[in-house]
């Protein structure tokens, strides 16, 4: 039996956060319990514990919270996590009267069009999200300008799922991204979400990890993408890039 979930209520902690096998950690949370390396009493505090806190939650009322101080600190953060992997010099910051498409590709639905539009007049999606309304072929850009005046943005977005332990883009998407990269004569990958997606683009120009998808992660990358705002965040990982 892997003890590990045990081992971990048995030090103290009251949640298991998105175990990689939801079913198989309760059975052996369960067998632990009847064969005595877990007090039940250990998961009666836990329950506790944990009931206290909803109760706490319950009682904080709309008007004890600050929001504009709130979605304040949130930018801030934000603005501070933006983390330039690698540069090549010449391309940064974005020049607005330049050709720079903007190709979205992964979990599409964290895309926030609206702050784009702002900046970039040609958003596509990756071909494969062609129910998303937005189609992207760009072979048939790429024939219709030259490669001297186009900065190709690659904006991956991507969320931790759920009991399986991973977060990426598919075999597909990621060959249609390297074909982007290919193509253009600069190019700029974004990961929203996993650094680690950066590995799969090691011959990108450009990389950038921003670790999330929200609102104000999405405007401080814009921001850094034009000079308007500084990159400085730095990465809490180590990436190796294959040779």
């Amino acid at each position: 039996m892997d003890i590990v979930p045990a081992r971990c209520v048995e030090a103290g902690v009251d949640i298991l956060l998105h175990p990689a096998d939801a079913d198989l950690t309760v059975k052996e949370l369960t067998a632990a319990i009847k064969s005595g390396m877990i007090d039940e009493e250990n998961i009666d505090a836990s329950i506790e514990r944990i009931s206290k806190a909803n109760a706490r939650l319950e009682e904080i009322r709309r008007g004890d919270i600050d929001y504009n101080d709130h979605m304040a600190l949130s930018e801030s953060i934000s603005g501070r996590s933006i983390t330039l992997v690698r540069r090549k010099e010449g391309i940064l910051p974005v020049k607005k009267e330049g050709r720079v498409p903007v190709v979205v590709a992964g979990e599409t639905k964290f895309f926030e069009a609206r702050l784009w539009n702002d900046y970039f007049k040609e958003i596509f999606a990756e071909s494969s999200h062609a129910g998303d309304g937005l189609v992207y072929n760009y072979e048939n850009y790429f024939e219709g300008h030259s490669n001297s005046d186009v900065t190709a943005i690659i904006a991956v977005f991507s969320g931790p799922r759920a009991w399986k332990g991973i977060s990426g883009i598919d075999d597909s998407e990621r060959r249609e991204i390297l074909k982007i990269i290919n193509k253009a004569h600069k190019s700029i990958v974004i990961s929203f979400g996993s650094p680690y997606i950066l590995r799969c683009f090691k011959d990108a120009d450009i990389l950038i990890a921003a670790y999330d998808s929200n609102e104000y992660v999405q405007k401080a990358v814009i921001k850094c993408l034009y000079g308007e705002l500084d990159f400085k965040g730095r990465m809490p990982v180590k990436i190796e890039f294959p040779t």
